[in-house]
């Protein structure tokens, strides 16, 4: 079952009428069915749940290298270990 209707048509139609991409895509999804049936979205349950996987998003912020500079001045741990001579 799909919510993409324009699919439906995909595994009926002569493969001339699409571009070669279209028909190794057509050609992969034949694979697994051959049989596809347009649901509508809000009573697909399957499909929607499927495209529309929640993801935890990992936002990384831009590093003020001002602010890193001052902190490594500031951090004495640090600072004792930069001064300390290593042989």
């Amino acid at each position: 079952y799909t919510n993409h209707k324009p699919l439906t048509y995909g595994l009926k139609a002569k493969a001339d009428k699409y571009s070669p991409r279209e028909v190794r895509h057509l050609y992969y999804i034949s694979q697994f069915t051959s049989d596809i049936r347009y649901v509508k979205g809000q009573d697909n349950q399957a499909a929607d749940a499927l495209s529309r996987l929640e993801m935890n998003i990992i936002r990384q912020s831009t590093i003020n290298f001002d602010t890193l500079r001052g902190s490594q001045e500031n951090d004495q741990k640090l600072q004792n270990l930069l001064s300390t001579k290593s042989s």
